[in-house]
């Protein structure tokens, strides 16, 4: 038995240098991350046996993110997907103010708002 489980899906953080933004950027920082990743790999870190289920691609990418948890000491459970699955991607830049983060707009769009997400401030 397991004291938590986390089920959902991970994401490939892609952050621009330091200062940099995204338009002109010519490198990214990659790490995991998403919601119920975080969730598990901080439980295991104040000692609870965690575990970790979801779908991924077979690739490279799917391999990146089952190495983050088992480092982090989740175990995971893993449905392998085709090749060609896709990984979620978040592209973040970060900044000193008084420019600060920018985030996704569909985050912050009203549901009736049916527009193309684009970075707002």
């Amino acid at each position: 038995m397991f004291d938590i489980v986390g089920f959902g899906e991970a994401t490939l953080r892609l952050r621009a240098g330091r200062g940099r933004q995204l338009a002109d950027t010519d490198s990214f920082d990659a790490a995991v991350g998403g919601p119920e990743r975080n969730a598990v790999v901080a439980a295991a870190g104040l000692g609870a046996d965690a575990v970790w289920l979801s779908r991924l691609p077979d690739s490279p990418l799917g391999e990146r993110v089952v190495a983050d948890l088992r480092r982090h000491g989740v175990r995971t459970g893993v449905s392998w997907a085709d090749a060609d699955a896709r990984l979620a991607t978040a592209f973040v830049e970060t900044g000193p103010q008084p420019r600060g983060a920018r985030s996704s707009a569909t985050a912050r769009a009203p549901p009736s708002r049916g527009s193309t997400p684009r970075t707002c401030r």
